[in-house]
């Protein structure tokens, strides 16, 4: 046999592979849309447009827009931490221009691993207790200065 028939008769067998696959899973969709199915998450608040200056050689050089979620440790009083979210939203922000969150490497951007940990400290503060167990990042963009 030809390598060229060879290669045409895998990529055959590949494609008939993933149409199968492809196959397997959409004929279970119906069935799952069929049957009451909840996805857990846990509970949570989203706090969104929170912004960062970057600055390059002392020099502001960019913005950047980060949107976060703080998971809530009971529940229950997720709707009494959404009560206070502008205080929490403020001592973050505050946080976030105390303490730049530059880079150590020299990268000009904000370091995401201390932003979540920095999140997680003002936000217990304002709520008096341990409630949030973690600040998960949802999304981060640049914005030009």
């Amino acid at each position: 046999m030809s390598r060229a028939v060879k290669i045409t008769l895998a990529f055959i067998i590949v494609l008939a592979s993933g149409l199968g696959a492809v196959t397997f899973i959409l004929s279970n969709f119906e069935r799952l849309a069929d049957e009451d199915f909840v996805a857990e998450t846990d509970p949570g608040l989203t706090i969104a447009g929170l912004t960062a200056s970057v600055s390059k050689d002392r020099v502001l050089d960019h913005y950047v827009l980060i949107d976060i979620r703080l998971e809530i440790i009971d529940e229950d009083r997720v709707t009494e931490v959404g009560l206070v979210l502008p205080r929490i939203r403020d001592e973050i922000m505050r946080e976030l221009h105390r303490n730049s969150g530059v880079r150590a490497d020299g990268v000009a951007s904000i370091d995401l691993l201390r932003l979540k940990a920095a999140a997680v400290v003002p936000a217990n503060h304002v709520l008096g207790e341990n409630l949030v167990r973690k600040a998960l990042v949802l999304s981060v963009a640049r914005a030009v200065a």
